[in-house]
């Protein structure tokens, strides 16, 4: 009876693991072909951080746009130290960045949208997290899963793709939210420049003659690096009649912002249209 009753419950504990097992959906991994060669750029001297002194116009950086449900984003892996390896742990280097972007600037490792190759790679884009669970050497491809369990997961890198729901301060002191800028039927072009950088000032003129034209725009410019008073007397002297304020390090990351001139353009609902958008290129666009 007891052999029964022991061949009856190990009997019961075989068919409950192997119910579990096919209940149990296998993680999805998902296969991005890197088939697009992205630009590098670079306005301040990375490499020199990464203590490696290759070409910027010979850094090799494959990638490709990734779709996932209503998610869409490019996805890149770069060669850094250019040996024709791109998944070396500690020197190569994934970047993330929204579609219809074909330039990847090389900057402060600071920045959410570039991460150096770790052992196990997170990021986050519009909310949905994603492991990367294989980088062929080569450079042909990346697997990757969607990962529903957030907990103790830290992203290396994070994908922002609408006006961020942050503050910042205006000249007068007082505090702003982008978001509040949202919903008024404009469209919202954000603007980083400084009085230190000849190219902002001329960019300034030609925002200038956008302001004066088009309606339906919003612009905000913030300011990085100088005095406010010296602001204040340029917006003056300049009649510049548009949002001014303060940029920080936060927003700068925010904006996936890397040089100056520099502006990301905005639709009237918040998403963006375009990153790295000087005037010039602001002005051929509402044309």
């Amino acid at each position: 009876m007891r052999l029964i009753s022991f061949i009856f419950i190990s009997t019961l504990v075989i068919l409950c693991f192997s119910c579990k097992s096919i209940k149990s959906d296998p993680i999805q991994e998902i296969r991005l072909d890197l088939n697009q060669n992205f630009l590098p750029k670079s306005v301040i001297p990375y490499l020199q951080w990464v203590k490696l002194k290759p070409s910027i116009a010979t850094l090799k950086i494959k990638g490709s746009i990734f779709s996932y449900k209503n998610n869409s984003f490019n996805l890149a892996v770069g060669d850094m130290n250019q040996n024709g390896i791109f998944n070396e742990v500690g020197i190569d280097h994934l970047f993330i960045a929204p579609e219809g972007i074909q330039e990847v600037y090389i900057h402060d490792i600071t920045s959410i949208s570039v991460a150096v190759i770790q052992d196990v790679n997170y990021f986050e884009a519009n909310g949905d997290l994603f492991k990367i669970s294989k980088i062929d050497p080569k450079a042909t491809f990346i697997n990757l899963v969607n990962i529903d369990d957030r907990e103790d997961v830290v992203p290396s890198m994070k994908l922002i793709d609408k006006l961020p729901n942050i503050e910042f301060s205006l000249l007068d002191g007082s505090i702003a939210n982008f978001k509040d800028y949202q919903g008024a039927g404009k469209l919202v072009y954000v603007d980083f420049w400084g009085l230190w950088c000849e190219p902002c000032l001329k960019a300034m003129e030609d925002l200038k003659k956008i302001a004066a034209t088009n309606r339906n725009i919003t612009i905000i410019s913030l300011n990085s690096g100088d005095d406010i008073a010296e602001i204040k007397k340029y917006i003056s002297k300049k009649n510049i009649n548009w949002i001014n304020g303060i940029s920080t390090k936060s927003v700068q990351r925010h904006f996936h912002q890397n040089g100056f001139p520099y502006g990301a353009l905005f639709d009237i609902d918040g998403k963006i249209i375009k990153m790295g958008l000087d005037p010039i290129e602001l002005n051929k666009y509402l044309n």
